[in-house]
């Protein structure tokens, strides 16, 4: 019994470790980006500087940013939609002028929404054994 509870803590753990790992790269690969390379660069003039900020969340206008801004016209002709996965790539593809940096942490980001959907799977077993422990002991 006890096996089945430090097995599904380990699970946990391991997949918090992962998703933890996967932000400090992906923090990692955006702070490569030239965009916030030459905004830490203060000879730069203050309108300049000021350029490379969004001001309504304060972060860098990257190349990742600036490709999550793209709208395109929707395929059923009504309205606009941001870019799909293909269409993020593609902008963000160095060999079409992207930024290989902020392709690597787009890259980054897709293995980390995997690696949480687990995180979310072993926080529910827990859960489960969580619950199951409170039947036996005859809290429920």
């Amino acid at each position: 019994m006890a096996d089945k509870y430090m097995l599904a803590l380990a699970r946990h753990e391991q997949a918090k470790q992962k998703v933890d790992g996967l932000s400090r790269r992906i923090g990692l690969a955006i702070s490569r980006c030239q965009v916030v390379v030459k905004s830490e660069d203060y000879s730069l003039p203050n309108n300049e500087r000021a350029e490379l900020w969004d001001d309504k969340t304060g972060k860098h206008k990257t190349h990742l940013w600036q490709a999550f801004q793209v709208l395109e016209p929707s395929s059923c002709g009504y309205g606009e939609v941001h870019l799909c996965e293909d269409g993020m790539l593609e902008y963000l593809r160095p060999s079409n002028d992207g930024c290989r940096h902020c392709y690597r942490a787009y890259m980054l980001i897709k293995q980390r929404k995997l690696a949480r959907a687990e995180l979310g799977r072993a926080r529910l077993a827990i859960r489960a054994l969580g619950k199951q422990a409170m039947k036996e002991v005859g809290n429920v």
